[in-house]
């Protein structure tokens, strides 16, 4: 089934069926006195499955999302700074990448942090391969 998944400046999480044409709203941040919590900004998403999803925030909390139920999970040890780049290796593990370059391995079933690995910059492709050079020896890193 596809499905387009849209995060927006606002935390918004909005789901829509381009064939039905219905939008679902997963998530939509209240104001608090007028304004809106710009930390709470969805600065990239990943699908996990069907029904489920991973959002990364400005404020660098990753956030777990069944979508049937609209609950969510926020994970413990996120980033200190937004989260820019996720991953979603398997149904078991995956890989998020903040701005300042610190890359965190995460086990889904558990929703922990698995490993913390300090890096300068790091590319993941569709394939699975991941391209890092560290931060500390400018050593290029290539992993399949």
């Amino acid at each position: 089934m596809e499905k387009i998944i849209i995060g927006d400046y606002n935390g918004g999480i909005t789901v829509f069926d381009p064939h039905t044409k219905h939008e679902s709203i997963i998530f939509e941040q209240n104001e608090t006195n007028g304004k809106i919590d710009q930390s709470l900004t969805v600065m990239c998403i990943s699908v996990i499955s069907e029904n489920k999803i991973v959002t990364g925030l400005k404020n660098g909390t990753l956030n777990l999302w069944n979508l049937t139920t609209r609950q969510n999970i926020t994970l413990d040890c996120s980033h200190t700074t937004y989260v820019d780049s996720i991953a979603v290796c398997s149904k078991r593990q995956m890989i998020s990448k903040s701005e300042k370059g610190d890359i965190k391995i995460w086990n889904l079933k558990t929703c922990k942090c698995i490993d913390t690995i300090d890096h300068k910059f790091i590319a993941i492709f569709p394939n699975t391969l991941l391209v890092s050079i560290f931060k500390t020896c400018n050593a290029l890193h290539i992993w399949k």
